[in-house]
């Protein structure tokens, strides 16, 4: 079998426009991305280019990545449990309105939750 290559001059896709800045950015990576793999394949890459994959594609690089995705499960996850801290006072706080309300005591405020 013959070695496969790839050929990025024959890519003629037409691009959607971007309908937000985001996907903008997205689209130009992509299109930097392509043209840079391109000139890496032909040999007229830059040696910024050359280095940049190199760098990229480095364990160091790899193992940054992993961390930023553990980093950003772990705000994640405290947000969810703040989140969920908070609903759980407020839960807390109108069992306690129940509680004065069905013993007779006065009630400092009237929540919609309990029907009242």
């Amino acid at each position: 079998m013959g070695k496969k290559t790839t050929d990025f001059s024959t890519e003629t896709q037409k691009i959607r426009p971007a309908t937000t800045p985001e996907s903008e950015e997205s689209q130009c990576a992509a299109l930097a991305t392509k043209l840079s793999m391109k000139r890496l394949a032909d040999g007229s890459a830059s040696s910024q280019e050359v280095v940049f994959w190199l760098k990229n594609g480095s364990l160091q690089a790899q193992l940054e990545r992993e961390r930023l995705i553990e980093e950003n499960k772990l705000l994640r996850a405290k947000t969810a449990v703040l989140e969920n801290t908070e609903k759980g006072r407020t839960d807390y706080q109108v069992v306690l309105r129940a509680l004065k309300s069905y013993r007779g005591e006065p009630v400092d405020e009237v929540y919609d939750d309990f029907g009242s």
